[in-house]
């Protein structure tokens, strides 16, 4: 049980990680780069959203999946997504 749950959070956390760096690459570059980015983190980018000067993404390691949202302009305060 241990091992699972061990396993789960690894999985968690590269899929977090995964989804982190997708999320900036799509600020900075778009889609293409968020899906390799992904891939470069052995993640799947399943799903891509632009709203303005927003990006989320969702990718999947394995079976666990996570979410980010990343925005490039430059000298904001506070949340702009």
């Amino acid at each position: 049980m241990a091992t699972l749950t061990a396993q789960a959070a690894v999985g968690s956390a590269r899929a977090q990680a995964a989804a982190d760096s997708s999320a900036l690459g799509a600020a900075l570059a778009g889609e293409p780069e968020a899906s390799a980015l992904a891939r470069a983190n052995g993640a799947r980018l399943v799903a891509y959203e632009a709203r303005g000067s927003c990006v989320e993404v969702l990718v999947a390691v394995g079976r666990s999946q996570a979410r980010a949202r990343a925005t490039a302009l430059e000298g904001t305060e506070g949340y702009a997504c």
